[in-house]
């Protein structure tokens, strides 16, 4: 078991811990395989990444070239990039929660 959350479950990983390795491994083929579905649902021009987990090279590394080559070709000539959010993991959740709340009063 690895414990200390995702920080330390990618610290161990870059340290050459196999067993971790294997799980953010796992987690970024999650991650893409998710991707691709909700791009080729949305068919978004862009999709902005955000939280700690989009901080992570690990996962983020060449993300939108696999990306990319999974998609249909309508959706891979509409999307124009896959970047991290602007804002800082932080203010991406408060403004996600300050959507949320905003759409409750509506």
């Amino acid at each position: 078991s690895i414990g200390g959350g995702a920080e330390e479950l990618f610290r161990r990983s870059v340290l050459g811990d196999q067993k971790a390795g294997e799980r953010v491994a796992f987690l970024r083929e999650v991650l893409v395989n998710l991707l691709v579905a909700l791009i080729h649902l949305y068919n978004p021009q862009c999709v902005s990444l955000s939280g700690s987990l989009a901080l992570q090279e690990q996962l983020t590394d060449s993300l939108e070239t696999e990306v990319r080559s999974r998609l249909l070709r309508v959706s891979e000539e509409s999307l124009h990039e896959i970047a991290p959010s602007r804002l800082g993991a932080r203010e991406s959740s408060l403004l996600g929660a300050s959507q949320l709340a905003w759409e409750e009063l509506q």
